[in-house]
Formats: structure tokens, sequence, C-alpha cells
């Protein structure tokens, strides 16, 4: 690995050699932003050939919808459109570990008056966290937050992670928690006396010039700068990409709660800065930078995209795989409207970074501009059909639902408030008593509503979580007590030529048990990831919950009675519901 020259005047944007897109990949991403509708794709490239480094930063398509570029020229790093912020959401992750390597490198002393380590428990520093699972509790460390993987504070979703029941044996496999890295952030702040933003930004932002990088969406708002999210709006059947509009941002306060796990905005240019970092460190040290490239634990689906791709592992703060035998380490990051790729193969000097702003086929874009620019910058000879493996299931026909019974038992009203301790409540209402409850019903007589078996005829309920991104939950009776339920999100989205439509954002999608006693969440509700393997619901021997979400209706449910019991107590009557058996 080639070490970087020390000359801060050679550290900025645009003071190496130019990396330019070749013809034939440019051309081939400008083709997919036209034909699925794509506003913009930003790419930032640095890499060594033949001796040399090189990086440069392309632009493609509009920022906002006032038409702005969202990169004119690739040469004019200093004008406004090359710092056009864009959310990194989890892309941010990383700086979390790096943060804590930072710490180590400086000896900081704990509580107890040890020296900060990898190694650290969490406890030690931030006494009164508490999980349900007590060997958790007792054993965790910083790296197992970084690794295992809400308007809120960081505090209240640390203090909720008590009511979280293990989704696996401790250790066993990587799980995608938010909180972790929440948790994360808070053991930094406690260490280094101030916010974990602050931390960030002084101590990686600064020193490293990426004077355009922050943590706060009122910054970005304010700056003039920020990149708008669109939607795809009336896509009417399968293929049909529909029309294109503007979506406001998630969350329009400062967005701190969320710094550790998602938080932080970035340009173009920006990001460059640190991806040379992650190749040949100047402010981290080189055991920090292994230990950031290091994989622990298995995690993701089993089974790759492509035969080329390994299955993932997790590290801290981002995940590994490996391409044709190349490493690959980083991470990707989702929130409305903002979809970003942030890769290195540190042992081939690559590094390089995608941002977009669709929020209907962002994350397909991603998938397939990073296997091309991997084909590309890697010299492969053999190419794939890469936009066949991530765009095309997306436009297929929707899978047929599972058959409804023809005579289906009557269901009950469910409207009311339930509780659970780590996700607070949940109230539930008819669809045509919810604010938004006229534009999905409309949705749902075109897409998404055919992935989504809703019952003719059936009552549709729609329930709100305080601290979801994830939309309204809906709920329809399938037979008695079984409904199906899924996450349904109206995005209001402007018409390029004015007015205003919605589009939908369907996750989730599966059954579950509602009954006095509570609503019974299966079939991975959690999300806990194909990792962990296994069913959400088990039958050995008798009838028993796992990993189970259970949300208990407040009103009706005695004080005493555990999380379990309630989804045993639901469970036990087996009111044709189908359990699998081990």
């Amino acid at each position: 690995m080639t070490s970087w020259p020390m000359d801060p005047a050679r550290d900025q944007p645009g003071s190496e050699p130019l990396y330019r897109l070749s013809s034939h990949v440019k051309q081939a991403l400008e083709r997919l932003l036209v034909k699925y509708k794509i506003p913009g794709l930003c790419i930032s490239v640095v890499r060594q050939k033949e001796g040399a480094w090189e990086s440069g930063v392309t632009a493609l398509g509009i920022r906002d919808s006032s038409g702005s570029p969202w990169l004119p020229d690739v040469r004019s790093h200093l004008s406004d459109h090359a710092r056009s912020q864009h959310a990194i959401a989890s892309c941010s992750k990383v700086f979390a570990a790096a943060s804590v390597g930072i710490l180590i490198a400086r000896d900081t002393r704990l509580p107890n008056g040890e020296t900060l380590a990898w190694t650290t428990k969490i406890t030690t520093v931030l006494p009164d966290w508490t999980m349900m699972d007590k060997e958790v509790e007792e054993n965790a460390d910083i790296e197992d937050a970084l690794g295992k993987f809400t308007n809120d504070t960081p505090s209240a979703i640390v203090n909720r992670m008590r009511y979280h029941r293990p989704a696996s044996s401790f250790r066993r496999t990587a799980i995608y928690s938010n909180s972790s890295l929440i948790l994360a952030g808070e053991f930094i702040s406690k260490l280094s006396g101030m916010p974990y933003h602050e931390f960030v930004e002084r101590n990686i932002f600064d020193p490293l010039g990426m004077k355009d990088s922050q943590f706060e969406h009122k910054v970005a708002l304010a700056s003039g700068k920020r990149v708008e999210g669109f939607a795809h709006y009336d896509q009417t059947g399968p293929g049909h990409v529909g029309e294109v509009g503007r979506t406001a941002f998630w969350n329009e306060g400062d967005g701190l709660f969320l710094a550790a796990a998602g938080g932080a905005w970035s340009t173009g240019n920006d990001i460059l800065l640190w991806l040379k970092e992650t190749l040949t460190p100047r402010i981290l040290s080189p055991a920090v930078l292994d230990e950031l490239n290091r994989p622990r634990t298995a995690w993701g689906a089993a089974q790759p995209p492509h035969s080329t791709m390994s299955q993932m592992f997790y590290g801290i703060g981002q995940h590994t795989h490996f391409y044709r035998g190349h490493l690959v380490v980083g991470h990707t990051g989702s929130l409305p409207g903002h979809y970003s790729f942030v890769f290195r193969l540190p042992d081939d000097d690559i590094a390089l970074a995608l941002f977009c702003n669709d929020a209907t086929f962002g994350p397909d874009m991603l998938d397939t501009a990073l296997q091309i620019l991997l084909d590309d910058l890697l010299d492969i000879p053999e190419r794939v059909d890469w936009e066949d493996i991530f765009f095309t299931p997306g436009l297929q026909d929707a899978p047929l639902p599972r058959q409804s019974p023809t005579s289906p038992r009557p269901s009950g009203d469910i409207t009311g408030t339930y509780t659970e301790g780590a996700y607070g409540e949940l109230k539930v209402v008819r669809i045509e008593d919810h604010p938004m409850g006229a534009h999905i019903l409309e949705l749902l007589k075109t897409y998404p509503g055919s992935t989504i078996p809703v019952r003719e005829g059936a009552h549709i309920y729609l329930g709100d979580l305080a601290h979801d991104l994830r939309g309204s939950l809906l709920l329809s009776p399938v037979d008695g007590p079984i409904f199906t339920r899924a996450w349904i999100k109206a995005k209001p989205v402007q018409r390029i030529g004015g007015g205003r439509s919605y589009a939908a954002q369907l996750t989730g999608a599966g059954r579950c048990v509602v009954t006095q006693d509570g609503i019974g969440m299966f079939e991975d509700f959690w999300g806990q990831g194909g990792a962990v393997g296994g069913m959400i619901v088990r039958q050995v021997g008798t009838i028993e919950c796992w990993q189970a979400m259970v949300l208990t209706a407040s009103a009706s449910v005695p004080p005493n009675r555990s999380f379990c019991d309630i989804a045993t107590y639901i469970l036990a009557n087996n009111w044709g519901l189908q359990l699998p058996t081990d």
C-alpha cells in the first residue's frame, strides 16, 4: 500500500491528476438514468494507477427540482454545485468506529482508571445501560456496539434498548441495529466530554479539510446546497417506472439524534478526502485502519446476488465481502431520497463513493453502478448484465399473494392503542379515519397494492408508531385473528410541472395475529437479517414464543403478563396460523 505525500496542498480535491469515467462506463450510466428516469448520480473515485494517484468527481443529472446540475464541471471543485450536500445515511457509521480508534490511540483514560480499548465494556463508561439479555449487558464491549449492529434523543433510544429481545445468541452473528451505533455515539460523547457530532467534526472533518461535511439537517437546508430527493408516482403496473416528482426530506429538525447511526452530510469533493484517508491514513493510525478493514461476523443473506461475490461479513461500522477475490470494505446508506455507497478496495488502492437522489430506484442504481465501476477499475474482461440482476426483479410481476380462505372467520374491530417497551405506542385506526388514508387507498389500487394480499371487502387499519421512519403499519383481516400486515408510506411528491401526487414505499409485508390481548408480529418483523436464519415462531413439542414482537393492548392486558407470555397466549390457541416445526 502506497503512502500519500504529506504536502497539504496535494491533499485538496483536484490536486492529483484527474480521474475521468471511461466513455463506455459513462454512457452505460447515462442510459440507466434516462431509462429509469433517475434525476441524479454523483461518483467520487480515488485510485492509484501505474504508481500515480488520481482522483475525480463525476456528476450526472440534477440535484434539485429547479434543474440545478449536481456538478457542472469535473474540475470546478470550488463551485457551489460541487459542494452539493447529500445525506450519506448509514455510511456515517464508520466515523463512529474511527472516533473510537482515535480515542484509543490517544490512550484515553476510563472512569475506573484503565485505558480505553476495543474490548472496553459498555457499562464501564455507561453504567446505567441495561439490556433484557443480561449476558449482553455484562459482556458487550464497544466493538460489539459498533459491529452488531425516531425523532428522539440518543439517551432515550439507549434507555429503550433494555426492552429489545435478543434475535440470536451473543456474538453469533451481526444484527443490524441503529440503536447500537447510537449507543456507541453516547459512549464516545461521555469519554470525550463533547457531543458526538462535535467530536467527529473537530477530529475528522476539520483535520481532513472536509469543510462542507457536518451532521445538522438544518445547516444543510440553510446552505442552499442540499440535494433534493425525488420519488416515482403513477407506477401503474409491472415494468412501469412512473413519473418523477420532488419529495420532502424526511426530517426538518436538526437530526442529531441519528448522528452516529446515519446523520452525516457530505459532498462529492469532501468525500474524496475521506476516501484518501481510508487508503493511506494521515489522522488515523495504521492500527486503527487495520481494525476498520477487519471483518468480524457473518451478516446478510447467505446467497449473494451473483456468483462472483462472497457472503458479507460485518466489521466495525462497515461490512466486507470479496468480489472476484478482491476485498471490498464499506457501507451503504439509505434515507428517503438519499442513497449512498462508500467503498474501498484496500489491497487495490481504489476507493469510491456514489450518491443518488431517487427514492424509488436509488438502491438499484447504486448496486448496478458500483459493479459497472468495479469491473472497469479492476479491468475485468468478463462483463455481467448488472442491470438485469438489480433492476429487473423489482419491475417484474409481483408474486401471487397467499390464498385467503373461501369462508373466512369474522374479525373484530382492532382500533385502539397498543404498547411495547422498545417501540412505544402504536395507535390503530380505520383507514378512512387516518390523515393519509385516502391517499393510501388510492395507492393500493395500483402499485404496490398487488404485493399486499388485502382481502376484497375486508376492513383496512393503519397504525402509527411515534418514532418510526417506515410509515404506517397496514393491518387487514385474512381469517379470524390472522391479519395481513405491511409498512406502507405515502410520500407526497411535487410534480415537476406543478401539482402534487403520492408515491408508495412498502416494506415488511407478512402476517400477524391480533386478539384483544395484543398483536403478535412474526415472519421477520424485526428485520434481523438473513444471517440469523431459523423461523420467527417455532413449535417444539408445545407451542413456544421465540423472536416475536408483540404489541400489547394497553387496556386489557394484566400489567404482570410478560412479553413472551402474551405471545404464547396468542399462539396457544393456534387459530389457523400455520406454525412451522423444527
